[in-house]
């Protein structure tokens, strides 16, 4: 299984246990990842950066810690590339998004 959908399978079970869900539809909260994830693929894009938008929520809208997201990144990657996308998933809750996607171009 490859890095993608581990993350994959790791944002959806951590999205069901919180019981999360979408504004107005209901849909199972995954939806939204699964969204994103789509859009990426329309743009040249790194397995890397689809774990990343699969996992942009996990730890802002559920119980995982940013912690514990570490330690899956580094299970299913090598230490550099789990930080890599750690970076991505934490600062896509920076409270200054243009400063974010200035630092996310960079990277």
């Amino acid at each position: 299984m490859d890095i993608v959908d581990r993350a994959r399978l790791f944002a959806t079970a951590a999205h069901e246990a919180a019981g999360n869900v979408r504004k107005y539809t209901f849909e199972p909260y995954i939806v939204h990842p699964a969204e994103f994830v789509e859009i990426l693929k329309g743009v040249p894009h790194t397995d890397e950066m689809l774990a990343a938008a699969w996992l942009h929520d996990v730890v802002e809208d559920t119980e995982v810690k940013s912690g514990i997201m570490m330690e899956f990144l580094e299970s299913i990657v090598n230490n550099d590339t789990a930080n890599e996308i750690g970076k991505a998933v934490f600062l896509s809750h920076s409270k200054n998004r243009l400063n974010t996607t200035d630092q996310l171009v960079t990277m």
